[in-house]
């Protein structure tokens, strides 16, 4: 029952992708120390910001994962994941999603010229924390008290953005169930 609710949550977060963010919102814009990787086809055009100045994430075995930074070193750092899934983009048109799960989290990376960049990572369960200490099982009290009060809230989903990343809570009843990382798209 874990694993159906963990996969209901991941396609979920990615559907999210395939919305438009908003972009009068001043937090998701470039700036000029970003980095931007665009992909175009012949109906939509998708660009990527990265910054490495955005929310990244650290894994229990040190590696630090920022989004949209080339994947290639991070999963040799990484090791075998415990499963591997390929699916159709949503958030990257006529791409596809290559989904790593480790242990404690869920790395998901995308293809741009031949290579492939990090695009969201999804936390398993409470073994894993943000930088800052944050888990599943935390108050949302702790989250706004760690990361201020500079967020989104919808149904129950807090998200904070900073330079082309979103670091977003679920929760239930005022109780963190979910946390994911996750670059920005315009």
């Amino acid at each position: 029952m874990k694993k159906l609710y963990c996969i209901l949550l991941i396609s979920a977060f990615c559907l999210v992708g395939c919305g438009n963010p908003d972009s009068s919102d001043p937090s998701t814009s470039a700036t000029e120390s970003d980095t931007s990787i665009e992909s175009s086809t012949s109906e939509t055009q998708t660009t990527i910001t990265s910054s490495s100045s955005g929310f990244s994430f650290t894994a229990p075995n040190g590696t630090e994962i920022s989004m949209h930074q080339e994947a290639s070193g991070v999963l040799s750092k990484l090791g075998e994941p415990k499963s591997y899934l390929e699916a159709p983009s949503c958030a990257f048109q006529d791409g596809i999603d290559k989904i790593y799960s480790y242990q404690s989290f869920t790395l998901t990376s995308y293809e741009k010229d031949g290579k492939d960049f990090i695009y969201d990572v999804y936390f398993n369960d409470d073994t894993v924390t943000t930088k800052e200490g944050i888990y599943i099982g935390c108050t949302i009290d702790k989250v706004k008290e760690t990361y201020g009060e500079d967020y989104k809230e919808e149904s129950g989903m807090y998200t904070y953005t900073k330079e082309g990343t979103r670091l977003m809570f679920l929760t239930q009843e005022n109780i963190v169930t979910s946390i994911e990382y996750s670059g920005l798209t315009e």
